[in-house]
């Protein structure tokens, strides 16, 4: 993603939003630089993906740190929210079996 890209469009989803943060998993995001990208570096999703018919405009845009965008993919949203409630059961089952 371009630095112009993101300049456009993360200060509008943001203050719709509520601040930097990824709709999906709710990590804090780093802006973009020319530095390497972490799993925390802020992308911008297309909610229905392009490739599915998805447009280019605010309502179809959210911000979402790289790991969660790189996983999502071309997911439709109804199967990413699936893939979203598994990824966190099963992060809550592997940290209750590291208490016992």
């Amino acid at each position: 993603m371009s630095k112009s890209y993101w300049k456009t469009w993360s200060a509008t989803l943001a203050k719709r939003d509520g601040g930097y943060r990824c709709a999906y998993c709710g990590a804090a995001l780093y802006e973009p630089s020319n530095a390497p990208a972490t799993p925390y570096t802020g992308t911008i999703d297309h909610v229905t993906p392009r490739s599915l018919g998805g447009q280019t405009v605010t309502d179809n845009l959210v911000l979402c740190c790289s790991r969660c965008n790189n996983e999502k993919a071309n997911m439709p949203h109804p199967k990413w929210q699936k893939h979203l409630k598994e990824r966190r059961f099963q992060a809550w089952e592997l940290s209750h079996r590291k208490r016992k």
